[in-house]
């Protein structure tokens, strides 16, 4: 392969003439072969050479360094007389562009990169890969960028996301099939949504929150469309009134907390327990190893080989080979705060508001010679002061909060500790009973995309006796075409919750610089690529 063909990918319209590497830069010279050039103005075609001008275009890194190309052009008279242009410069269609500085290759390369990594980013890559460039050349570069036109898509998703939160909105709209954006909306106005549907005809299906403006919009724009809720968002809503129910009753939460708190000391007593055990176990092996030690020493064994064999000190066996009888282990002091709890009862009957420390200044100048500690555990307990056992477990997991969200959990996905705790909160409370039927009744539905009960479960929940679970039910009756919709199709919202979180990661990419079509462009050039 020549080297014409390796820069210029075959194209017979140039020539390479030298190539000179000087310090971190490759220069390559090429001279243009073509025949001639058309007049940008008029385009005829002309073949007259007026003057020769060089152009220093950047291309592509080689082998890690700079490339420049320093290309000999032409100038040609324009032959056409009614032409206004007399002189102009040879114009390419590939490779070089009319007033770049860098090849087209090179422009194509920088836009990926501005696309990809935005500004900043970009410049900081650029200039480790050897392609020196601002970020405000990768924002211009992004600007030029034409958006390819989109098919209307069948299956379209709609939702909005914020350029400032709870202050103003936009709309993102996904091709579902196509897992890709298709297009942004300044605004969440149903006239926009309504316009954008117009002009865009061959949409059957939308996903979409229910939000009023976008429930508006769709109708408007045509009664043929069907509308599916986001099933993320019904099953946020039937939390957030359970945690409202749960919270109203929340002394029956505090009181299966409280069983749960007591069960769990049983349990750290217990534990004591089997602590204690397990030090008379050790006991008993220490006792074991000294007779098995006084027997081999009776049949004639070394030290040495009683240590290797019964993996113990060797001064543990001299010290037993002097012994007669298991040396009992040395116990910890106990100290004489017995002595001084009828005095500690005498101080706080006369002088209740006694402090601890007070009295332990006292009984230790009577005669007390035990720790500060023990003396504070003693006199407290002597005071009535209870040791305040609360296990962070138990506690957090009683929270309303918490079992709404187990309540709204397929039940075959809860653990053995997680239903029990809901059959503990049902067994005091027919009310949470009651809710707790209907929110599995609600999650089966959905997971059995089994949308025809959904009526039915509706009139049972509004005729319960639970105003909060009445109130979502009720909601529900101004858009229950879309909510039956999604308990009985595929399609969900999910995949445009995806597409947001991207377009959330790109605009704080831009920091200041995220202007809305700047944003459009690069999250709609990313779907397309």
């Amino acid at each position: 392969m020549s080297i014409d063909e390796l820069v210029f990918e075959g194209s017979d319209k140039f020539e390479v003439t030298g190539i000179d590497k000087c310090r971190d830069k490759v220069q390559i010279e090429v001279v243009s072969k073509q025949y001639g050039s058309k007049c940008p103005g008029c385009q005829v075609l002309s073949k007259t050479v007026h003057s020769y001008y060089r152009r220093t275009v950047m291309d592509l890194p080689i082998i890690g360094h700079k490339a420049w190309i320093c290309l000999k052009a032409r100038k040609f008279r324009c032959l056409n007389e009614c032409c206004e242009r007399k002189v102009f410069a040879e114009r390419f269609s590939e490779h070089f562009k009319s007033s770049k500085r860098v090849t087209t290759r090179m422009e194509n390369r920088l836009l990926e990169i501005a696309q990809q990594l935005g500004g900043n980013g970009g410049e900081r890559i650029c200039r480790q890969l050897n392609m020196p460039t601002s970020s405000s050349t990768l924002i211009r570069s992004i600007h030029r960028c034409p958006v390819k036109a989109i098919p209307s898509p069948r299956v379209l998703g709609i939702d909005d996301w914020a350029y400032t939160k709870r202050i103003n909105y936009g709309t993102i709209l996904v091709d579902l099939e196509r897992r890709k954006v298709i297009d942004l909306l300044p605004d969440r106005e149903a006239e926009s949504i309504e316009k954008w549907l117009k002009d865009h005809p061959g949409v059957e299906i939308i996903t979409r929150d229910r939000f009023a403006n976008f429930a508006n919009g769709v109708r408007r724009a045509s009664d043929s469309i069907i509308n599916v809720a986001d099933r993320w968002h019904l099953l946020y809503n039937l939390t957030e009134v359970l945690k409202k129910m749960l919270t109203r009753n929340n002394h029956y939460l505090k009181e299966t907390r409280e069983d749960e708190i007591v069960k769990e000391m049983d349990k750290d007593i217990l534990a004591q327990e089997a602590d204690k055990k397990a030090q008379f176990q050790a006991r008993s092996i220490y006792h074991k190893k000294f007779i098995e030690v006084k027997r081999m020493l009776a049949m004639g064994y070394t030290v040495v080989r009683i240590t290797r064999e019964l993996a113990i000190d060797r001064r543990t066996v001299y010290k037993w080979k002097k012994l007669d009888e298991v040396p009992r282990r040395k116990k910890r002091e106990q100290t004489n705060i017995v002595m001084f709890e009828e005095q500690v009862r005498k101080i706080l009957s006369e002088r209740p508001g006694t402090s601890i420390f007070t009295i332990w200044q006292t009984i230790r100048q009577q005669g007390y010679t035990g720790s500060q500690v023990t003396a504070y555990k003693q006199i407290g307990r002597i005071k009535g002061k209870k040791h305040k056992y609360l296990p962070t477990q138990a506690s957090a997991f009683w929270q309303p909060g918490k079992i709404s969200l187990l309540m709204c959990k397929s039940p075959d996905k809860l653990t053995a500790k997680e239903k029990e705790m809901i059959a503990c909160l049902s067994s005091r409370s027919n009310e949470i009973k009651q809710a707790v039927i209907l929110a599995n009744g609600f999650r089966t539905m959905m997971d059995q995309k089994n949308g025809v009960l959904l009526n039915t479960w509706i009139e049972r929940t509004i005729s319960s006796d639970i105003k909060e679970l009445s109130g979502f039910a009720r909601g529900m009756l101004g858009d229950f075409n879309a909510v039956q919709n999604a308990l009985s199709m595929q399609w969900s919202n999910g995949q445009v919750e995806g597409q947001v979180n991207k377009l959330k990661t790109i605009k704080r990419q831009m920091y200041g610089r995220a202007s809305f079509s700047l944003l459009k462009k690069r999250l709609i050039y990313e779907s397309v690529f």
